[in-house]
C-alpha cells in the first residue's frame, strides 16, 4: 500500500468518531512500522476488506456462507499488493459476486475490526486481520455467485444477519452498520 492511500486510509478511519480509536491506533502504527501490510508481500499482519451489499429498498443486507471458514460472514478479501481497501473490496466484489462496481459505489467504514486468526495450519500467514468495513447500495440483480469461494446466500434483515452469523467482528460491525444507517 503507498504511503498517499496510508494516509487517506487513516484519515477515512479517524473521521467516524465511532469506530475503536485504540484498534486504528494498532493499525497506525503497523503501517507506519512496516513497509509491507498485505498477506501476499509476507506480512502476517495484514490489512483485508469487506463489503456489504445493501439493498436500501428493502432494508435488507447480503449474507454469505463461506466455504472455507464455514461461517455466515459478509463478503470480502485480503488488500493485494499496491490496492487501497477500496480497490480491493471492487476487485473481491466482482470476484465473488460477479457484479462490477465502482470505489465511488462504496460508503464508510463503517467498523473496523482487528481479527486474531486461529487456525495458522490453514493459514500459515495469517496472524491479524485488520479489517475495513464498506458497503454499497444494491439490489443484486446483477449477481453471479461464486460458488468455488461461497456456498448458501440469503439476503437478510441486520437483525436476522446479526443473529445468523456467529463471528464475534462481523457481529460487531452488523451492529455498527445498524447504528451507522439510523433508519434501518
Amino acid at each position: 500500500m503507498k504511503t498517499e492511500d496510508r494516509k487517506q486510509l487513516l484519515s477515512k478511519l479517524l473521521q467516524n468518531p465511532n469506530l475503536d480509536q485504540g484498534a486504528v491506533e494498532y493499525l497506525r502504527v503497523l503501517l507506519v512500522r512496516y513497509d509491507v501490510v498485505t498477506r501476499d508481500e509476507g506480512n502476517p499482519q495484514h490489512v483485508c476488506s469487506y463489503f456489504l451489499p445493501f439493498n436500501p429498498e428493502t432494508g435488507k443486507i447480503f449474507m454469505i456462507h463461506h466455504l472455507k471458514t464455514e461461517l455466515w460472514l459478509i463478503p470480502g478479501g485480503h488488500v493485494d499488493p499496491d490496492e487501497t481497501p477500496w480497490e480491493a473490496a471492487v476487485r473481491e466484489w466482482h470476484e465473488e459476486l460477479g457484479e462490477t462496481i465502482s470505489e465511488e459505489q462504496l460508503r464508510g467504514p463503517f467498523a473496523f475490526t482487528i481479527t486474531p486468526m486461529s487456525n495458522p495450519q490453514r493459514q500459515p500467514n495469517c496472524a491479524i486481520h485488520f479489517d475495513i468495513w464498506l458497503y454499497a447500495q444494491t439490489d443484486g440483480s446483477g449477481f453471479v455467485i461464486n460458488e468455488k469461494e461461497l456456498g448458501e446466500t440469503m439476503w437478510l434483515s441486520v437483525d436476522e444477519a446479526i443473529e445468523k452469523t456467529t463471528d464475534g467482528n462481523t457481529k460487531k460491525a452488523l451492529k455498527s452498520f445498524k447504528s451507522y444507517n439510523l433508519n434501518l
